[in-house]
């Protein structure tokens, strides 16, 4: 078993790697944004000195994992606002601090910087070996149908799986020493359907902002989930996701060369083209993930009073390794 400081010592370079990975000019604005920086006026994390006010005190963050089902993600240590980011069970997050029942971290999964409750954290002690492959699942008490439910588990949570029934149907998982149905999990190493068929699974599910899961989502969290598991994780925002695109990691494409699985993006919003006239995108027109003609959202987008409404159609670099 990996010391603590090992698995944070890992975490932080990794995620530094992503950030660059995403935007490897190391002066390009989205790489220093405040929404992928553990800075405040008074905390910093070490090694971001060069981005830290002379009033911070820098720390070593400590790498903790969500063990609730979901933990919704705030800008300020409140629920009176929105949720920015939604964390999903089994993923890690780099804590730099807690206090009055908040945990101010980086979610390791998207980068993305905020406040969730403190309470649905706990110590990392291994590493995960399956995701969730279903929309939800049960967490159960025991391996039986008929066992409480201890939570629900969405599409993308990471579990690390210890044992597995005499039956073969459940698996315990080390998170909460608790039980899950062997067909909603596969392997972290088995491949992935494609960013659209993922994305796909999400028709009809509610709109709600901030969201990630299939219980509410928004057009950015759509996007992220849809490439999550491939080599190309994506930035939690629309505009964070564009500038990612716009560096070596996307290809613009002129609007009557679109295809199935490249990302169409719109005034702070995008979507999934699913052919070359149809985008899959979760929208507050319907307040659902819904596919709609690509011309009837340039139209709404018009009404809005958006003179450009098209912002620009990029092919993700995973799809174009896949042609």
């Amino acid at each position: 078993m990996k010391a603590a400081s090992s698995h944070t010592q890992e975490a932080w370079h990794s995620l530094c790697a992503r950030i660059a990975a995403w935007f490897p000019d190391p002066d390009h604005p989205s790489r220093h944004d405040r929404r992928l920086q553990l800075v405040r006026p008074d905390l910093a994390a070490s090694g971001l000195e060069d981005r830290a006010p002379k009033s911070a005190c820098l720390r070593r963050p400590v790498l903790k994992r969500i063990v609730a089902g979901t933990a919704a993600i705030y800008n300020e240590p409140s629920t009176a606002g929105p949720a920015a980011d939604e964390a999903l069970f089994g993923e890690d997050v780099l804590v730099m601090e807690e206090r009055g029942g908040w945990a101010w971290g980086q979610l390791m999964s998207d980068a993305y910087v905020g406040y969730l409750d403190a309470r649905t954290l706990a110590p990392v002690s291994c590493s995960p070996t399956h995701r969730i492959s279903h929309l939800f699942t049960h967490l159960l008490a025991g391996p039986d149908i008929q066992s409480a439910m201890i939570a629900l588990l969405p599409f993308g949570a990471r579990v690390t799986v210890v044992e597995r029934s005499d039956d073969g149907r459940y698996a315990r998982i080390a998170e909460r020493d608790a039980w899950i149905a062997t067909q909603h999990i596969r392997p972290l190493d088995e491949p992935v359907d494609s960013p659209l068929a993922v994305a796909r699974r999400y028709l009809g599910a509610p709109y709600r902002w901030g969201g990630r899961t299939a219980a509410g989502i928004d057009c950015s969290g759509l996007i992220q989930m849809a490439f999550l598991f491939t080599d190309l994780p994506l930035p939690r925002d629309s505009d964070l996701q564009l500038a990612t695109m716009q560096g070596p990691l996307g290809a613009r494409v002129a609007p009557d060369a679109a295809r199935r699985g490249d990302l169409v993006f719109f005034p702070a919003h995008v979507g999934i083209m699913v052919d070359e006239r149809h985008v899959l995108h979760a929208n507050a027109t319907h307040m659902m993930v819904t596919i709609d003609p690509l011309g009837d959202v340039l139209g709404w987008l018009e009404a809005k009073g958006h003179a450009r409404p098209l912002v620009g159609i990029y092919r993700p670099a995973v799809c174009m390794a896949a042609d």
